[in-house]
């Protein structure tokens, strides 16, 4: 054999060797692309053995894959069109190879939970995407290198046919052999994997759009087969899933999660959720019962009941009913000046009223200690001998007793006891703890109005006391004598009077007090008086701190020239029975400020019939201001000579002073006109017009004048004419001022 022969030998069994590599190579990813579609039905999580032999077999399969890389790599003595082709392949074998290491271990830990999951479809996407397109370039490789061998392999056979045709013919007919025996292999395997991947990957689709696929019972034993059959119970287990999910949604929480076996963290998290929904059906109905409660007692109540023991009674007998108490009572507070106690106003049990007058003080027993100390009182062990629950067939001692405390604003209006032979829920002491505030609030409203009705009633009767010695009472007031006939006209408008009394006497410029009158008709400077804010203001205080409610706080600020005067009027008119010494005095008082003011004070008393006082008012006036215009016109009266005219011209008046100046009587100028003071040509003078009009605009005249006096006689005088005007700025008279000097000759 040549050298030539030799070397067509060695390089046909090589390129034999070498298709026999990639052979074995196509099976070799075939088989790892099953694995890694098994890999992605199963879950190291949900099948432990499967997975761990998957696991197994991928490992060695990927060990066999690489070793079959480095052979591929020795293959060097090879044509260069050949070795090109050969490093696409090992290229894109090695990159297969990569993505089968990279991805592994992520698509076995995918569980059938994460179907919806970020990571889920990433994996799906790469299992049907990018790792069809890998394994489909691969086998495009794998394809052209086939191609590439056949080539090379013809051209071997070209120039061993050269030689031999025999070699040549059968060496041709063993490569198309192999060449067959390798495609149709590599149909069939493809064939018996592909077919079943698109199957699992259609039913993985429909999975991923919430649909639960049809597929048919696999019998077989190769890993695509396990694949298949591990979809079936991933199928099984939606829709065991479906069924425990539509059964909660129907509110059945005692259906039992049988899915995955009853384990894993989806089982865990799906139990989970049942419970919370169950936790949260019954926060809700207990709610609704609640609100429900809340709403009923609230119509019970809006009924405004007139009686406070009927309303007592309907509320006990809803709250008995609607809890599910078998017995109660209502309590109601009654407060003295010396002590408190509750007094029973309702009682219920059996569906019938007992009525009883039961009393309890304050503090006395569970009842009075609840109230005593503002806490409701929950027992489960109820002491013996404390009550019982009768009925015809005999008595038994409750199970739970709850006593209920009415607190409005931290005040307690009453109580309600309740027993009853069952435990209460949380819910529901939660329900009475609220609806105890509810009924307390609308209680004290109750209690209000009857006690303004009350008051309303006392009010008119001392009203009709007061119509009796009207006249005498507020003869100094009298603004109110209106009001006076109206409330005897309207009685049902008193509580209106009584607003517009209390505004009158804050929006009044005057001082108010009043004093409701000892009955041994002794006081001290400790007895109690009432005074308004304004009477404080007006002497320089602003609270009852600095002010207080007493007698001393006002009398001993009184002038010590006029206190003996001023206590000593104020008590003959309270001791005049007969109410005919008035109450009218002026004196002064200490403000604040240490210095003494004026005031004028007037007060009448209310009396009985026998003319005892039991209440005395009056008001607080300021008159400062007037003393010191009286000293001031007193002044005037005594240096200067006045007189007023209207701003028509008209003497109005004049003083002594002035009077005496211009030789006159008062009598003599009133009423007459101005001008007839002054000489005759003037009065009929542009200059008196424009004296008039400078007047009229508010410019004040000054000068020596000429004026007649009553025998004729022509006198100058020194004058000044000043205009007065009104709120408005109108022109109302107009004041002449003279000073008392000799008169002069011009």
């Amino acid at each position: 054999m040549s050298v030539r022969d030799q070397q067509l030998r060695e390089h046909i069994i090589s390129y034999g060797s070498f298709s026999r590599d990639i052979s074995e190579i196509r099976g070799m990813y075939n088989s790892m692309r099953g694995d890694f579609g098994f890999a992605f039905i199963i879950s190291s999580e949900t099948d432990p053995v499967n997975s761990a032999k998957l696991v197994d077999w991928f490992t060695s399969r990927n060990q066999s894959l690489v070793s079959f890389i480095q052979r591929l790599k020795g293959y060097t003595d090879l044509p260069v069109n050949l070795l090109q082709q050969r490093d696409s392949f090992l290229i894109s074998l090695e990159h297969f190879q990569q993505l089968n290491q990279s991805k592994f271990d992520k698509v076995l830990s995918v569980t059938a939970a994460d179907s919806n999951t970020t990571n889920f479809v990433e994996l799906k996407s790469f299992l049907f995407d990018r790792y069809t397109t890998s394994f489909q370039e691969l086998a495009d490789q794998s394809n052209k290198l086939e191609l590439a061998l056949s080539r090379q392999n013809e051209i071997l056979i070209k120039e061993a046919d050269q030689q031999s045709k025999q070699i040549l013919l059968l060496s041709a007919i063993f490569i198309v052999l192999s060449i067959v025996g390798i495609v149709f292999f590599f149909r069939i395997i493809t064939q018996s994997i592909v077919q079943p991947v698109h199957n699992a990957k259609d039913c993985l689709q429909r999975l991923s759009l919430g649909e639960i696929p049809s597929i048919h019972m696999v019998h077989g034993k190769d890993e695509i087969s396990d694949m298949l059959r591990a979809l079936l119970v991933l199928l099984d287990n939606q829709k065991r899933l479906v069924r425990f999910t539509e059964a909660v949604a129907q509110e059945n929480f005692g259906v039992e999660a049988d899915m995955f076996g009853g384990n894993g963290p989806v089982v865990a998290s799906l139990i989970r959720m049942r419970n919370s929904l169950e936790e949260s059906a019954v926060q809700n109905a207990n709610k609704n019962w609640y609100n429900e409660g809340i709403s009923k007692l609230s119509l019970i109540l809006r009924k405004k009941e007139e009686d406070l023991n009927q309303m007592a009674f309907s509320v006990l007998r809803f709250l008995v009913k609607y809890v599910g108490a078998n017995q109660g009572s209502f309590f109601i507070i009654n407060s003295s000046d010396s002590e408190q106690e509750l007094v029973s106003a309702a009682t219920y049990a059996y569906d019938r009223q007992k009525f009883g007058h039961t009393r309890i003080q304050w503090g006395e027993g569970l009842l009075g200690a609840a109230c005593l100390e503002k806490q409701m009182i929950y027992m489960t062990e109820i002491p013996q001998g404390y009550t019982q629950i009768t009925s015809g067939l005999g008595e038994a001692t409750p199970s739970c007793l709850i006593i209920l405390p009415l607190l409005y604003e931290n005040q307690v209006e009453g109580a309600i006891e309740l027993a009853l032979f069952e435990t209460l829920n949380e819910h529901q002491v939660n329900f009475l703890n609220d609806a105890s505030n509810v009924i307390a609030s609308e209680l004290n409203g109750v209690r209000t109005n009857l006690k303004i009705r009350l008051l309303l009633q006392q009010t008119q009767q001392q009203t009709e006391e007061l119509k009796a010695t009207e006249e005498e009472i507020r003869q100094n007031m009298e603004e109110l004598s209106s009001t006076q006939d109206e409330m005897s006209r309207q009685q049902k408008q008193n509580n209106e009077l009584l607003q517009r009394f209390d505004l009158a006497a804050k929006t009044t410029t005057e001082g108010l007090w009043d004093m409701r009158v000892p009955a041994n008709l002794e006081f001290t400077d400790e007895t109690h008086f009432e005074w308004t804010d304004n009477f404080r203001r007006m002497l320089g205080y602003v609270s009852v701190s600095d002010f207080p409610n007493k007698l001393g706080s006002w009398s001993n600020l009184l002038h010590p020239d006029d206190k003996e005067r001023t206590l000593t009027a104020f008590s003959a008119h309270l001791l005049d029975f007969t109410g005919k010494t008035p109450y009218d005095i002026k004196y002064q008082v200490k403000t604040r400020t240490a210095d003494y003011r004026w005031f004028r004070a007037v007060g009448n008393t209310l009396r009985d019939e026998t003319g005892k006082p039991l209440r005395v008012a009056g008001t607080l006036i300021d008159i400062q201001e007037q003393v010191d215009l009286l000293g001031l016109s007193a002044a005037i009266d005594s240096t200067l000579a006045v007189a007023e005219i209207s701003h028509e011209g008209i003497i109005l008046s004049a003083n002594q002073n002035f009077l005496n100046l211009l030789d006159y009587q008062l009598n003599e100028i009133r009423g007459c006109h101005h001008s007839s003071l002054v000489e005759s040509e003037y009065s009929r003078s542009l200059n008196y017009s424009d004296f008039w009009k400078s007047l009229k605009k508010g410019i004040s005249q000054v000068g020596k004048l000429v004026r007649i006096t009553h025998s004729g006689e022509e006198k100058w005088i020194s004058v000044v004419y000043s205009p007065v005007f009104d709120f408005q700025g109108k022109l109302v008279k107009v004041i002449a001022f003279s000073p008392m000097l000799h008169s002069f000759e011009n």
